[in-house]
């Protein structure tokens, strides 16, 4: 059997301490997984056990949240991807495929954009950038005078399908913890990164391979716009799930099965 990692680490950025983690088989292909404003590495929990068997699975907290060195102001794209990079270089992966959801969705296509040669494939789910510049000030200002509690109240409804916050509790609970211990000055930084991030314009200088997720009930970012995203990257494909925003918590067989598909093909499987 191969070896297996299971490692944690932590990485310098500059002044800033960057925590990340590191699971699977240590000669795969190396997939990073990002993730969504808010919320730490273990969003992505419910995909490895289908991943590690394939891959160097890296995972990092964003500023501020999981166990992740807090920001000092506000962040943009560029700084969230240093971070990103810094870990990439620290375990020495030349190149790598990048998977992410919502904000770090984002973060995948500005890798694409800006690092061409470090990134393999792409997989940015449930990500829009329709959010207008007023209502993520609006969110920065609660946080930054009510804490966590101002912005988290009714987040699993916005998060999750009805059904599914009915029928999973379990799975819910750990989500909304993850954003109740997220930092404000961290969730506050993390809003800013969003807020300016134009999508649209990295688009045509995305030339890796690109699988776009959506889920068919997100309150968070419509669907249409993930199909848009897709449609203006060459080659792109899309792909919508019978999910809410966190796609691949509420449709985690099927989430963790798209990257299987995208990333290593199977006579097998495709995606549907």
């Amino acid at each position: 059997m191969p070896p297996i990692l299971a490692q944690e680490l932590t990485v310098n950025n500059g002044r800033h301490k960057i925590h990340a983690r590191i699971d699977g088989a240590a000669a795969g292909p190396t997939v990073l997984l990002a993730n969504g404003l808010g919320l730490d590495l273990r969003m992505w929990d419910a995909q490895l056990p289908q991943l590690v068997r394939h891959f160097r699975i890296v995972r990092f907290d964003n500023r501020g949240h999981g166990g992740s060195q807090s920001p000092t102001g506000a962040l943009n794209m560029e700084t969230v991807a240093s971070d990103a990079m810094s870990v990439l270089d620290a375990i020495g992966a030349e190149t790598v495929n990048v998977v992410g959801l919502s904000m770090g969705g984002m973060l995948a296509l500005w890798l694409a954009a800006h690092h061409p040669q470090r990134v393999e494939k792409v997989i940015a789910a449930n990500l829009g950038g329709a959010s207008t510049a007023e209502m993520w000030n609006s969110r920065i200002k609660a946080v930054n005078e009510g804490g966590m509690a101002a912005v988290s109240a009714g987040m699993g409804e916005r998060w999750f399908t009805a059904p599914f916050l009915a029928a999973s509790p379990e799975q819910v609970q750990p989500i909304l913890d993850q954003l109740a211990c997220t930092s404000p000055q961290g969730y506050a930084a993390g809003c800013a990164a969003v807020r300016d991030v134009d999508v649209q314009a990295l688009l045509p200088s995305i030339k890796s391979p690109t699988l776009v997720i959506a889920g068919r009930h997100d309150r968070v970012t419509d669907p249409a716009l993930g199909a848009k995203i897709a449609a203006g990257i060459a080659g792109a494909q899309f792909l919508e799930l019978d999910a809410g925003h966190l796609s691949n918590v509420e449709q985690s067989d099927a989430f963790s099965t798209a990257i299987l598909d995208f990333l290593a093909p199977d006579p097998e499987r495709h995606i549907n």
